[in-house]
């Protein structure tokens, strides 16, 4: 569902306002209140406020806001820029049919599965990158005339990436 969408629906479907003021704040991570998964309760519904990660080419830690508000018989996702592929979503609720008999806890259960495995992904990018940095560190073949603050900007980047992720996952 569109922000535009949801904010006009939201009212309709007895969504308390601050709960979608909230889910539709641009959280881009970098500040204290917007980098924190959480749970507000409201009348009637429930606001999950997190974080899909990825990691990129330079090892640095990208953040993508993932709203749900759970109501009583439905839950909604509140779409953020970012990549995202319903198709993902879609097919770990396929995987388990059963599953889907129980509901929302279903729907819900195929969101946050989907959540913990960019978080998994990310720390073994992570993981791999300091492997990567490590390699190098003691390589003596490779040339030793570069640059040392190339190393330490890998090395700084990384593990601010690190602290990021490890805020989202608290």
């Amino acid at each position: 569902m569109s922000a535009q969408d949801f904010e006009r629906l939201g009212p309709m479907l007895e969504i308390h306002p601050r709960a979608i003021e909230d889910a539709l704040r641009h959280a881009d991570g970098t500040s204290a209140m917007a980098e924190r998964t959480k749970l507000e309760r409201f009348p009637h519904c429930e606001l999950v406020y997190l974080f899909r990660a990825a990691v990129d080419t330079a090892h640095e830690l990208e953040l993508h806001e993932a709203p749900i508000i759970i109501l009583h018989g439905s839950v909604i996702a509140v779409q953020h820029e970012g990549p995202h592929d319903p198709a993902d979503l879609i097919g770990r609720w396929e995987q388990s049919p059963q599953l889907l008999e129980q509901g929302v806890p279903a729907l819900l259960y195929g969101f946050l599965d989907l959540i913990v495995d960019s978080h998994l992904d990310a720390v073994d990018a992570l993981s791999d990158a300091v492997d990567e940095m490590e390699d190098d560190l003691f390589d003596e073949t490779a040339p030793r005339d570069q640059d040392p603050r190339i190393a330490q900007k890998r090395s700084f980047v990384t593990r601010k990436s690190l602290v990021r992720l490890r805020r989202v996952t608290q």
